[in-house]
């Protein structure tokens, strides 16, 4: 279970109750069961809550109109899936980048991650 998953399996209302268990970050993938990232992006920016924490959407494909609502909704990154190795490598890259800046959203140009091509 990813922890988009995870999200979804709690509940936005559990995550609320649970304040020392709050993540820094929330991961969500796109394309997840019953509710997907965007509704749930939406979901997180609109609660009082929730609304500042930084959320890292990732997603198998990269599409510039979904990348657009994502960063218009209040998404911080976008990152593509990749293999397992890079995937470290990128949410360690990240992680860095969130902390150097405070955790304060990029520009749009700079939304996207890791734009490079996924291997087939």
């Amino acid at each position: 279970m990813t922890l988009g998953h995870l999200i979804i399996a709690i509940g936005i209302t559990s995550l609320l109750k649970n304040v020392e268990a709050r993540p820094d970050v929330l991961f969500l993938d796109v394309n997840m069961p019953r509710k997907n990232g965007r509704e749930c992006l939406i979901e997180i920016k609109a609660n009082e809550k929730t609304k500042a924490f930084p959320v890292i959407i990732y997603s198998t494909s990269l599409d510039d109109v979904i990348a657009d609502v994502l960063y218009e909704k209040g998404a911080h990154y976008y990152l593509r899936k990749c293999d397992f190795p890079e995937l470290l490598k990128n949410l360690h890259d990240v992680l860095i980048v969130l902390t150097k800046t405070k955790y304060k959203r990029p520009s749009r140009d700079k939304f996207v991650f890791n734009e490079k091509k996924v291997k087939s």
